[in-house]
């Protein structure tokens, strides 16, 4: 190892002890993976520059609502991330916090139907104003609870999902896709945008052989829409707050596990780092 080698690591642990992250055991437990990680993607110097202008990420979480954007947050900031189903988010709010010793502006948008206008307000005001910007857009195969309780034969049907109903809201995610792609996206927005696609509630479909979640969100309709924004960073990945089941009703299947879950937040920690390193 060369002796600008041994410079760079140092500098790269010390800006992470700086920036929060810690070693194994530390601050953040997967901090020394973090580390390791920014030298494989060979980012070295970029997480350097960053770190130095002390800049932090602004990162706008989309998506429909009930698809767990308010305990994603709550779960990141260390937060009880459980939500009643009458807490909707109205308006969009900024929350400033540390992510796993990251500074970190999460914008917590709206996802009521009703709302589509005050949405394509916003995102024109960040069009306008042509800022650095991450986006996770939270997805669930259409997995997601409103306000009200369910009428039989809509949401539920037999104890579990209404296949129909989740195709229904699939359709609607892609309209939310549409909405926010065509006006932060689009004429060489790309540029200074990352996004992650964060497939929610994995508690509630990772394993199951009914639904083809995955497969679709990466090589369906979903991906086809994303598909069409040139030389676009991004991610999909997976995520589960906390485990519930739907509405009550529907179970858990059962094979998403505790560890599971630390291995993909410390994958979502990692992914914003990479894609803001190549941004900021």
């Amino acid at each position: 190892m060369t002796e600008q080698e041994n410079s760079n690591d140092t500098d790269l642990v010390n800006a992470a002890l700086d920036f929060g992250l810690g070693m194994a055991g530390d601050t953040f437990p997967g901090g020394a993976a973090i580390i390791e990680f920014i030298k494989t993607k060979g980012l070295t110097r970029k997480f350097l520059d960053w770190v130095r202008r002390k800049e932090d990420i602004n990162i706008l979480v989309l998506g429909a609502s009930g698809t767990g954007k308010t305990s994603l947050r709550k779960f990141l900031f260390g937060e009880d991330a459980k939500t009643l189903r009458v807490d909707r988010t109205t308006d969009f709010s900024t929350y400033s916090g540390v992510l796993r010793g990251l500074g970190v502006k999460l914008i917590d948008s709206p996802g009521e139907d009703a709302l589509d206008d005050e949405r394509r307000d916003y995102f024109v005001k960040l069009k306008t104003e042509g800022k650095k910007l991450g986006i996770i857009n939270l997805v669930s195969y259409g997995i997601h609870e409103g306000e009200s309780f369910p009428v039989k034969g809509d949401m539920i049907q037999d104890n579990t999902y209404n296949l129909d109903y989740l195709q229904y809201r699939r359709d609607r995610e892609i309209q939310y896709l549409k909405q926010w792609r065509d006006i932060l996206l689009k004429d060489g927005e790309a540029r200074n945008k990352w996004v992650i696609t964060l497939i929610s509630k994995a508690d509630l479909w990772y394993g199951s052989k009914e639904l083809n979640v995955n497969e679709y969100y990466q090589k369906g309709n979903y991906a086809e829409e994303l598909k069409q924004v040139p030389k676009l960073l991004h991610r999909t990945l997976k995520s589960s707050s906390l485990n519930q089941m739907y509405y009550g009703i529907v179970p858990m299947t059962g094979y998403y596990t505790d560890d599971m879950r630390k291995a993909d937040t410390l994958l979502l920690v990692e992914s914003i780092i990479e894609l803001s390193s190549r941004l900021y």
